[in-house]
């Protein structure tokens, strides 16, 4: 098994070789042009998926990319911090909200209770996806299957947390003046696929 610490030293030897000037010139400041919300899944590539360099895109990670709602921001939240300092120091122009395929948090939302009852942190946040599920469950109901299920909560999903993001002023205000574009993503793990999500029409489309 190879370790963490020869882990960094290829990276020493090899990536960060090769892009030593980005890095040099990366040293004192960033100035990314997205801020991107998604899970803390290991199988999300943000770099990878958005074709980027290090320093382009800021990026914040929570459990099935949850954004509290301003009402439910009760205490600090990390979220939010991420956001509200990609707006105002770093005035970024887009903020993309990424769901995926396979989500365990939409997962855990959709199974028995009792699975969550030995991580009660965990289970607490996944509480904040009730209503979603809530909202969809007559759909949920009919759904063929448990994939079928996840997919529309994890679709349901995306929608609510760009509202939640849209709730904020610092959100909105600047969205109406055009100074930042929100966009909401559902990736597909295994095709590569991003569905984007129409506001007007209030579905994905490819």
């Amino acid at each position: 098994m190879t370790s963490l610490e020869d882990k960094l030293k290829q990276f020493q030897a090899g990536s960060y070789q090769k892009n030593a000037q980005l890095y040099h010139q990366l040293a004192d400041h960033q100035a990314p042009h997205s801020l991107m919300i998604t899970c803390a899944d290991s199988r999300i590539d943000v770099e990878a998926l958005l074709d980027a360099k290090p320093g382009e895109i800021f990026q914040v990670r929570s459990i099935a990319n949850i954004v509290p709602a301003i009402d439910q921001v009760g205490l600090p939240s990390s979220v939010m911090a991420a956001v509200d300092f990609a707006l105002n120091q770093l005035e970024v122009d887009h903020i993309i909200i990424c769901g995926h395929s396979n989500c365990g948090g939409c997962a855990a939302c959709l199974g028995p209770k009792e699975n969550l009852a030995t991580m009660p942190y965990l289970e607490k946040w996944i509480n904040l996806l009730e209503p979603v599920k809530a909202g969809i469950q007559a759909s949920l109901d009919q759904a063929s299957d448990a994939s079928q299920a996840s997919l529309l909560l994890e679709e349901a999903n995306v929608k609510a947390q760009f509202n939640h993001l849209m709730s904020y002023p610092m959100v909105a205000d600047r969205v109406a003046s055009g100074q930042l574009s929100v966009h909401g993503w559902h990736y597909d793990i295994n095709s590569g696929q991003v569905r984007v999500y129409d506001q007007e029409k209030n579905q994905f489309v490819d």
